[in-house]
């Protein structure tokens, strides 16, 4: 009789017969176990289960089948691989990083795109870049919006200030605030988005926000720019709210603490 993989023995009784122990058993089986075969490859369908996370998001936006061989190559190898190399975890490890590097270079490689033989929609764009922001690739999520930019508008004129704005008329929720971050920066030193511009843009949206919606409330997450000049934005947590004009607010980042000025809508100042 053969049993499935990781039949269990319920042991049900047991005596002594001329010095040998006999012992009862119920073998418990589980139709739905895996195979030994699948029991060893997991990690390997893991692995592949992340490749194709990586790669379904791209592929329903359009990205073209050539701008996703990185990633496609990478697939094809591993499915060739020795099911048990996977179960290694140092080996898991450097697949899971050869996947992550093939999904840069994906990202690279529709940044840089020529556009001409395989067009992409502006849709299709936006969908990247909400991709690459998502996973923390936001000067490529930047460029991206630009192209999507170039190819939806007829006049190029203050791309940056235009993507800012579509941005915030959206709300800027996760994963685009750091994103904005990146675009006001750009349009600071090529000076077409000058620093009080950008803080008059993101001032207007604030005055136009859902009252229900504070920003300001305690543990809230918030952009925190020490030095406005230069917006060099980092995260920031609301630990304690005073109410009144021009008065403090205490905020926790990492191992350090700020304050912040607050009055009113000048708080995003």
């Amino acid at each position: 009789v053969l049993f499935p993989p990781l039949t269990g023995l319920e042991l049900l009784d047991h005596y002594v017969e001329d010095e040998v122990l006999i012992v009862t058993v119920r073998p418990s089986l589980n139709l739905n176990s895996l195979t030994i075969e699948q029991v060893i490859s997991k990690m390997q369908r893991s692995h592949l289960g992340l490749l194709d996370l990586l790669t379904d998001g791209l592929r329903f936006a359009g990205v073209p089948t050539f701008v996703l061989q990185p990633l496609t190559r990478l697939k094809a190898h591993a499915m060739q691989r020795d099911p048990s190399w996977f179960n290694f975890t140092r080996q898991f490890k450097a697949a899971t990083n050869e996947a992550l590097n093939a999904q840069m270079e994906v990202f690279k490689r529709l940044a840089d795109h020529n556009e001409v033989d395989e067009p992409l929609s502006t849709e299709g764009l936006q969908m990247a870049a909400l991709h690459a922001a998502q996973v923390g690739e936001h000067e490529i999520a930047v460029e991206l919006l630009l192209k999507a930019r170039k190819t939806s508008s007829a006049t190029q004129d203050l791309p940056l200030e235009k993507i800012a704005e579509e941005l915030l008329a959206k709300g800027c929720t996760w994963p685009w605030p750091p994103v904005l971050i990146i675009l006001a920066s750009r349009g600071a030193r090529d000076g077409s988005l000058l620093p009080q511009k950008f803080l008059t843009l993101v001032s207007e949206h604030l005055k136009h926000r859902d009252e229900a919606l504070n920003p300001f409330c305690k543990d809230a997450t918030v952009w925190l720019n020490p030095e406005k000049e230069t917006l060099s934005m980092s995260t920031a947590r609301i630990e304690r709210v005073v109410n009144g004009k021009d008065q403090k607010d205490q905020l926790a980042f990492s191992e350090m603490s700020y304050q912040l000025d607050v009055a009113g809508e000048e708080a995003v100042q």
